[in-house]
């Protein structure tokens, strides 16, 4: 299962990453699972990763829901809705380079902001959801 989920992860930021318009908006390519420190801002992490079973009578799947967070300090939310605005068009609805899965379907749940008030910054959140068959080798 682990080898699906990496994949499935290194797919996802290495789509985000090619896109020059995203990687302009952050000030480089500033997408990571695991955040440098004294990280500059804006940057996205992926956060909240959770997988599960999506076996058919057919088929083995995986139900995949993560969320994006997108860590700004600009003044005011704008900055974060457009950052979480690019990220929607990349994945909402797109594809994957998989090659151990077929992804059926990757669509947008819900964004939200909110201020974090002793980091002094915006915290954007995307979630996705995200279905895949396992390709028999």
């Amino acid at each position: 299962m682990s080898d699906y989920m990496s994949e499935f992860q290194s797919a996802l930021i290495e789509i985000l990453k090619a896109d020059l318009t995203l990687v302009d908006e952050l000030g480089g390519k500033k997408i990571y699972d695991h955040v440098p420190s004294k990280m500059c801002f804006p940057y996205i992490c992926l956060a909240k990763m959770q997988v599960q079973d999506w076996d058919t009578s057919s088929d083995q799947g995986i139900e995949y829901y993560f969320d994006l967070h997108v860590w700004s300090k600009q003044r005011g939310r704008n900055e974060s809705y457009r950052i979480l605005s690019h990220i929607k068009r990349l994945l909402d609805n797109q594809n994957l380079p998989l090659e151990m899965q077929n992804l059926v379907n990757l669509s947008w749940q819900f964004s939200e902001i909110e201020r974090d008030d002793e980091a002094r910054c915006y915290l954007g959140i995307i979630r996705f959801r995200a279905v895949s068959e396992i390709l028999n080798n």
